[in-house]
C-alpha cells in the first residue's frame, strides 16, 4: 500500500511538472531547475519529497523515458534519425 501511495504522488508530480513545462515554455529549451522553481511557486504543488525520486535528475530521467514512450506511440520511429530531438 505504501508503494502505491508514493507511486501516485510520483505520477501526479510528473504529470503536473510536465504540464507546467508544456504550458509555460512550449517552444523553447529550458533547464529543469528553472521549470521546477516556477512549478513550486504554486502553493498547491506536489512536493518532491513525497515522490519516489530523491533528486530532480531522477524525475527528469523518468520524464525523458515517458516522453520517448509517448513519441514512439505516436509513430515517431518512422521519422528520420536526424529529425529526432534529444528528450
Amino acid at each position: 500500500m505504501c508503494c502505491a501511495v508514493i507511486d501516485g504522488f510520483s505520477e501526479s508530480f510528473l504529470h503536473e511538472f510536465l504540464e507546467h513545462l508544456r504550458r509555460s515554455h512550449p517552444h523553447s529549451r529550458v533547464a529543469a531547475k528553472i521549470v521546477y522553481i516556477e512549478y513550486i511557486a504554486n502553493r498547491h504543488h506536489v512536493h518532491m519529497n513525497s515522490t519516489k525520486w530523491l533528486t530532480l535528475t531522477g524525475a527528469e530521467r523518468a520524464a525523458c523515458v515517458l516522453h520517448s514512450a509517448c513519441a514512439q506511440a505516436r509513430g515517431s520511429a518512422a521519422r528520420p534519425a536526424q529529425r529526432r530531438e534529444r528528450c
